[in-house]
């Protein structure tokens, strides 16, 4: 499976200083880079690394810098460690 895939899914939320991940029909026990960016900046900052389960599922939730607080739109990106395929994803902040 590529990371291109039009089944896969990808659901985001934050919440305070967390972001949340699941997703499905990922490359099966491929490891990703996480990275979150505000909307309107181009600095990204990198906040762990994750990996697919067998059956190509995640789940996962990172802590987001504090100096991120005030911020209510992201970026997020998901970077196979292992092809350097990307998926992205815009995601509002609920406090």
């Amino acid at each position: 499976k590529k990371i291109s895939d039009p089944d896969l899914v990808l659901k985001a939320t934050v919440y305070w200083r967390h972001l949340y991940l699941y997703g499905s029909e990922f490359p099966a026990k491929h490891v990703f880079t996480v990275k979150l960016r505000a909307r309107n900046d181009n600095v990204w900052v990198k906040l762990g690394v994750l990996r697919s389960d067998k059956n190509g599922k995640i789940e996962d939730d990172f802590r987001i810098p504090k100096e991120y607080d005030d911020t209510k739109y992201f970026e997020i990106c998901l970077k196979d460690t292992k092809t350097g395929c990307k998926v992205c994803k815009y995601i509002t902040r609920t406090w």
